[in-house]
């Protein structure tokens, strides 16, 4: 079962700016060969986003910038730096494919296949 280490619903607010707060907006979709997770990122670019996994756990980072230049009568967009960490299930392997396409993260992470009981004779 994948486990949400840190999932902050609420973000803090620092100097009229949205500061470390969690992608909220994803899916986990378990198949027979693979673990896919759907991340809704509008408006970031894939240089902004970093993905790594270790000991299976997957951290996925991103920034959202914001242009100061910009004027805005109202602005219901979180900026500044994201993080979300996940601990996988045991069979989750060290295969991973990402890709961003049109506002959505795709990471696919392939299943190992199921350990042998052995027999001792």
């Amino acid at each position: 079962m994948l486990k949400l280490i840190s999932d902050f619903d609420n973000a803090f607010f620092d100097n009229g700016h949205w500061n470390l707060t969690t992608l909220s907006d994803y899916e986990l979709i378990e198949n027979d060969n693979e673990y896919i997770f759907n991340i809704y990122v509008p408006g970031i670019k894939k240089e902004d986003i970093g993905l790594d996994l270790k000991n299976n756990v997957l951290t996925v980072k991103a920034v959202r910038k914001y242009d100061e230049k910009t004027k805005r009568m109202i602005n219901n967009i979180k900026y500044g730096e994201f993080e979300t960490i996940y601990t996988l299930p045991d069979d989750a392997g060290e295969n991973v494919d990402a890709s961003l396409q049109e506002g959505v993260l795709t990471i696919k992470i392939n299943k190992q296949s199921k350990r042998k009981q052995i027999e001792i004779r």
